[in-house]
């Protein structure tokens, strides 16, 4: 669980007060999950937090390395006004060198950031399955437990919520909602960060997967446990990620692994029979479970 003094909630939080961000890459994983590390109250690891120091100190070094004032060579009025030669030509050449030594700088501070993305689509490779499979999925189960209370307090208005609340709920169950929306506000934030890893899982230079089974919305095809039971199509296909009807849908709602798919395909691809696992089927594709 993350602290006060937590290696995450510090990184996430120095992060923000940047002026310029690190540039860790497109789509890169760190920034949603330090976000969601930071809402589900777990760490992350080590080489990762390693990755965000490092593009700290790159924005540290962008953020001073700032372009010369313009100079103006060959100053004709100096030169009348009792300047010598000397004096005017090693002026120009000063402004030259630290126009160059900008310039450098600037190039090599390029190339770091690239180096640095490099860096950060890599630093997951090797947490990612744990990550989703252990405190993502610890975190999503927790939050569901706490809306699952509040979707109880609240079952009279379900499943439309607000127009009914705004017409007829009592102040205790407006209490209540207005609780629930920052349980909905971090499973958004858990979600983000389970969706970009899967998007560098199906990534051709990146992940395992075919980018045919990256989900591209949140719950598609990855969460539910029983999907055939969800209705309405919105629920079960992840258009719709409102907790309060996920914890109230009849199905258990879990985060898949990159990991976990990967049998999965090979068993479709062999025209074999997806495998019914201990814990629930798992939605692959389109009428495709296992």
């Amino acid at each position: 669980m993350t602290t006060k003094s937590s290696p995450t909630k510090a990184a996430f939080e120095r992060l923000a007060k940047l002026d310029r961000p690190p540039v860790f890459g497109h789509m890169s994983e760190v920034e949603p999950w330090l976000a969601a590390g930071v809402a589900g109250g777990f760490e992350l690891p080590d080489s990762v937090l390693e990755v965000v120091s490092k593009g700290e100190h790159l924005a540290a070094l962008h953020a001073v390395h700032v372009k010369p004032a313009p100079h103006r060579d060959s100053d004709v009025d100096k030169l009348l006004a009792g300047a010598t030669l000397n004096e005017i030509l090693d002026a120009d050449d000063r402004a030259a060198a630290v126009f160059a030594h900008w310039q450098r700088g600037g190039t090599l501070l390029i190339a770091a950031d690239g180096h640095l993305a490099g860096e950060a689509a890599d630093v997951f490779s090797p947490h990612r399955d744990s990550l989703i499979v252990g405190p993502l999925r610890q975190a999503t189960a927790a939050l569901l437990r706490e809306a699952k209370a509040a979707a109880a307090k609240l079952e009279r208005f379900h499943p439309d919520y607000p127009p009914g609340l705004l017409s007829e709920a009592t102040m205790p169950e407006l209490e209540v909602w207005r609780a629930s929306r920052s349980l909905q506000s971090k499973l958004e934030t858990l979600l983000t960060a389970w969706q970009t890893s899967w998007y560098a899982a199906t990534h051709p230079q990146r992940g395992p997967i075919g980018p045919e089974f990256y989900p591209s919305r949140a719950g598609s095809y990855y969460a539910w446990r029983n999907p055939e039971l969800v209705n309405p199509e919105t629920l079960r296909l992840g258009h719709d990620v409102e907790i309060l009807r996920i914890v109230t849908a009849p199905s258990d709602y879990r985060l898949l692994s990159p990991s976990e798919l990967l049998p999965l395909i090979d068993a479709i691809e062999n025209g074999l029979p997806p495998t019914e696992t201990a814990d629930g089927r798992i939605l692959v594709r389109r009428g495709v479970c296992a």
